[in-house]
């Protein structure tokens, strides 16, 4: 699906209000993002100083009007650290990871100050599925990838039920799924609502604190959440 300027944005003024050190913290992005930019967001303050490193493009060619970078190059400039994970992988330092399996079981050896998951975990189960439950162990796994302390942003597509469902991958969430997912696990929900905006209506923002280092939920407690709903992309 790709990183926006509001997503940077929208992550940089919640870190922002904890008085962080950015080269601090340590990111891991679900999905290998390409940052997208259009010429009218180039002289944003972060942008303009990032591009004078000449990133690296997108190896896809974008539409005319518009730039795309990989987005993990802008958070290694103005944080310790960004990993990206994907199944399928453009640079060869991003990781090769099936989230339906244990993380710490592939490539990964840590968890990280913050996780993006703008427009990954609706697709785990859509292409193909190893267990019974994928949302179940991807969102085990998103849990256990940050530490006590840590933050998770969340952009997912949006359903209010199983009747107006948004066929961007094999699931959609709604306010209940986050709202329920964090009471049960003990997260702080800073932001859990709805983006109508121009650039990616229908999806949900969610930013949450992980305040523990918990166990994750079980998988009978979270097959009894609300708001997450199968669209008719799940693998059969």
């Amino acid at each position: 699906m790709g990183m926006k300027l509001r997503d940077i944005l929208l992550i940089i003024q919640n870190l922002e209000k904890y008085n962080l050190n950015f080269e601090d913290l340590s990111i891991i992005e679900l999905g290998e993002q390409e940052l997208k930019l259009w010429e009218h967001q180039l002289n944003n303050e972060y942008i303009k100083k990032w591009l004078t490193t000449n990133p690296r493009k997108w190896p896809t060619r974008p539409p005319s009007n518009r730039l795309g970078f990989f987005s993990k190059d802008f958070f290694n400039y103005y944080f310790k650290k960004c990993t990206a994970l994907d199944f399928v992988c453009h640079c060869n330092q991003s990781l090769k990871i099936d989230l339906e399996k244990d993380v710490f079981k592939q490539n990964i050896n840590e968890p990280f100050d913050i996780l993006t998951n703008l427009g990954t975990t609706e697709h785990v189960g859509q292409i193909t599925t190893t267990t019974r439950n994928p949302q179940y162990h991807t969102f085990k796994n998103v849990h256990n990838l940050v530490k006590k302390g840590g933050f998770f942003f969340h952009n997912i597509p949006y359903a209010k039920d199983k009747n107006h469902l948004l066929m961007h991958g094999a699931y959609c969430y709604n306010e209940t799924f986050i709202k329920q997912l964090s009471e049960k696990n003990n997260y702080t929900v800073l932001k859990n609502e709805l983006y109508m905006g121009a650039e990616r209506p229908n999806f949900l923002d969610a930013f949450l604190i992980k305040n523990e280092d918990n166990e994750f939920m079980s998988e009978e407690e979270f097959d009894e959440l609300e708001g997450l709903f199968e669209t008719p992309l799940k693998k059969k």
